[in-house]
C-alpha cells in the first residue's frame, strides 16, 4: 500500500535512513564504547556496521522475493495468527524505541541546558514538530531530513577539531582488548545504527527497488564514518581514561572550542544536535504510522495522535538517565535482532512460500 505522500527516491532513501540512524549515538556512543571497550571502540563500531550491512542484504533480498515490503507479508509468510503477534510485536518495538529517544533527548537537555524543565514540556517541544512532519508524509519527512547533510557537516567540525588538536597516539595499542570485548562493544553499538530496519516497512514506496541494497550501505557508511571520527576524537583530546567518565564527551569537545562571533559553541552545537533528534524521531514515528496503515488499513490524525500519546506515556515510564540508557542498550540488541536475525529466518520462509505471496499479490 502506497501513496504520493510517501514515494521517495533513493536520495531521499539515503537522507532518511542517515537522518534517523545518527540522532543518538552521536552523543553517547564513545562514552559507551571506552567504557567497554577502551581504545579500540572504533574497531567495534565497524563491526556492528558489517553487522548491520548483513541485515540490510537479508531484508533486501527478502522484499525482493515478495515484491513488497516483509512486514506486510508476515501473514502470508507465517500463517495469520502468529503473523499478526510478529507484526504487534514489530510495532511495539517502534514504539520503545521511539520512546527510548524521546526520553535520552529529554534527559541530555536537562542535563546540559535546562536542568529545570519538566519532562513533558520537553517531550512535547521534540514531538510536535516530528508530528507534524510525519502527518505529512514520508516524502516531507525524507525531504527534511536533507538538511541534517548540513547539519552532519557542521557536527563533524566538533570531532575534527578533537583530532586535530587531540593526539591520536592515544588510541595505542589498537588489538589490547579481546574478541569478547570487541563482540560486546559491536553489540552494545547497535542502538546507534538502528533506523536500518525500517527497510523492512518500507519497498512499495521506494521508487528506485534496484539500489536499495546500495542505498542502505550508504548510509551505513556515512554513520560509521561519523562515529569512528567521533570516538577517536574522544580519545585524541580527552586521552584514553577521561572520556569514560564524561556523560557526552562530544558536547565537553565543543567546549574546547573558541570562535571569534560564537561565544558558547558547545550551545551551537546542542542546538544543531536538537535537530539531528528530530529526524531520529521523526523517523521511527513514520514507520510506525505505516506499519499501523499496512496492518489495520488506518491512517488519519486520530491514529496519529493515538501514535503520539502511546508514544509520550511509554516515555514516561523511564524514571531517571540511569534506566534509559539501560533500556536503549537492552533496545540496541532487539533492533539488531529484527534487522538483522529476523529477515534472515524469513528468507528461506519466503522461498518456501513462493506459491503463496504469488496468489496473494493477485488478490490484491
Amino acid at each position: 500500500m502506497s501513496n504520493d505522500l510517501d514515494s521517495i527516491n533513493s536520495g531521499q532513501l539515503l537522507t532518511f535512513l542517515f537522518a534517523t540512524e545518527v540522532g543518538i549515538g552521536i552523543l553517547v556512543l564513545p562514552r559507551t564504547l571506552i567504557k567497554e571497550v577502551g581504545t579500540g571502540g572504533w574497531i567495534s563500531i565497524i563491526l556492528a556496521a558489517f553487522l548491520v550491512g548483513i541485515g540490510v542484504i537479508c531484508i533486501t533480498l527478502l522484499n525482493r522475493m515478495i515484491g513488497d515490503s516483509g512486514f506486510a507479508a508476515l501473514p502470508i509468510l507465517l500463517g495469520k495468527p502468529l503473523g499478526w503477534v510478529f507484526s504487534v510485536a514489530l510495532m511495539l518495538y517502534l514504539v520503545a524505541i521511539s520512546s527510548i529517544v524521546l526520553n535520552l533527548f529529554v534527559e541530555v537537555v536537562r542535563i546540559w541546558f535546562f536542568p529545570a524543565a519538566s519532562r513533558l514540556t520537553l517531550m512535547l517541544f521534540l514531538l510536535v514538530p516530528s508530528v507534524y512532519m510525519v502527518s505529512k508524509g514520508l516524502r516531507v519527512v525524507a525531504l527534511f531530513d536533507g538538511f541534517i547533510y548540513l547539519i552532519m557537516a557542521l557536527l563533524a567540525l566538533v570531532p575534527l577539531h578533537g583530532i586535530i588538536d587531540g593526539n591520536i597516539l592515544f588510541l595505542r595499542p589498537v588489538l589490547q582488548v579481546t574478541i569478547g570485548k570487541l563482540t560486546s562493544g559491536a553489540l552494545k553499538s547497535g542502538v546507534s545504527f538502528l533506523g536500518f530496519e525500517l527497510l523492512l516497512f518500507f519497498y512499495p514506496e521506494i521508487l528506485g527497488k534496484k539500489r536499495l541494497f546500495l542505498t542502505g550501505a550508504g548510509s551505513i557508511a556515512m554513520a560509521t564514518f561519523f562515529y569512528v571520527g567521533a570516538f577517536i576524537a574522544a580519545i585524541a583530546l580527552f586521552g584514553p581514561v577521561q572520556p569514560a567518565h564524561l556523560t557526552y564527551p562530544l558536547l565537553e569537545i565543543s567546549r574546547t572550542i573558541s570562535l571569534p562571533i560564537v561565544e558558547r559553541v558547545d550551545l551551537l552545537f546542542g542546538g544543531l544536535w536538537v535537530t539531528a533528534i528530530t529526524t531520529t524521531i521523526s523517523g521511527f514515528l513514520i514507520g510506525l504510522v505505516k506499519a499501523v496503515e499496512t496492518r489495520f488499513h488506518v491512517r488519519n490524525r486520530i491514529s496519529l495522535a493515538v501514535i503520539s500519546i502511546v508514544t509520550v506515556i511509554a516515555s514516561l515510564i523511564t524514571g531517571s538517565f540511569a534506566e534509559a540508557e539501560a533500556l536503549a542498550d537492552m533496545i540496541g540488541i532487539v533492533g539488531l535482532a529484527v534487522g538483522v536475525v529476523f529477515p534472515a529466518v524469513l528468507l528461506p520462509v519466503a522461498w518456501l512460500r513462493k506459491g503463496a505471496i504469488k496468489k496473494w499479490h493477485q488478490s490484491k
